[in-house]
């Protein structure tokens, strides 16, 4: 992230407004907070991701009883679910929400039966499903908001016998190159419309999965690579 961080930022790729603000808004994973020029506009979700990384640990430290715990992430999953149907904070609250579930999935265990439903139905469904309500979420009608979050307890819950790993080689690899195909893609294909035609769009697109082939290969998986070793050398 923070090579994509620095080849933005000294490259210039992509009109950038106010390129070093962004680019330490987005090294601190704030741009949900502040927001970020268009080549750090989607590092909104990953300040999420890691603001969630250093909230979640803090709670284990300061609630040592588990119910207390869950009583916790249930009212902090209830707020942020509460912002994003008001409209006042629609993205982060729904993203937190999320999270807030995966978490009470993992703490409890009365709430995973709660779908036990889940492992009778094809596997395939939920993603289609969760494609499929992407359009009607932002709408804000009625029970639509709280579709994401049910689909994520039953894939979970579908998948809990860890059969992800039985996914077909093409899924696996693409998985694996998620992140970076993330970072590159959002400067890339932002305002779709603003392309003279198709093709343009169509050798962006192409342009930024050789970047995310580059970025994967010579940089994640050295970094990865690199922490294995390190940890591995740690005292246990």
């Amino acid at each position: 992230m923070f090579a994509y961080v620095a080849a933005v930022t000294l490259l210039g790729i992509g009109p950038i407004v106010s390129p070093w603000q962004d680019s330490i808004l987005a090294s601190a994973f704030l741009c949900n907070v502040f927001g970020c020029g268009r080549s750090f506009w989607h590092f909104w979700s990953l300040s999420v991701e890691e603001q969630f990384y250093l909230l979640w640990p803090l709670l284990f430290v300061l609630l040592d009883w588990r119910g207390a715990l869950v009583a916790v992430v249930v009212g902090l999953t209830c707020s942020a679910l509460a912002l994003g149907v008001m409209g006042a904070w629609l993205d982060n609250g729904l993203s937190f929400a999320c999270i807030g579930v995966g978490a009470l999935y993992a703490l409890s265990e009365p709430f995973r039966r709660c779908f036990a439903w889940a492992k009778t139905l094809p596997a395939w469904l939920f993603p289609a499903l969760l494609i499929g309500a992407v359009p009607y979420v932002r709408s804000r009608w009625g029970g639509t908001l709280v579709l994401p979050f049910v689909i994520v307890a039953a894939v979970l819950v579908r998948h809990e016998d860890g059969s992800f790993g039985k996914a077909s080689r093409p899924l696996l690899f693409l998985g694996a190159v998620s992140f970076s195909l993330y970072l590159w893609q959002g400067p890339m294909t932002w305002e779709a419309e603003r392309y003279s035609s198709p093709g343009a769009m169509y050798a962006v697109t192409a342009l930024a999965i050789v970047a995310t082939w580059v970025s994967y290969r010579w940089v994640e998986r050295p970094m990865i690579r690199l922490a294995h070793r390190l940890t591995s050398r740690a005292p246990s």
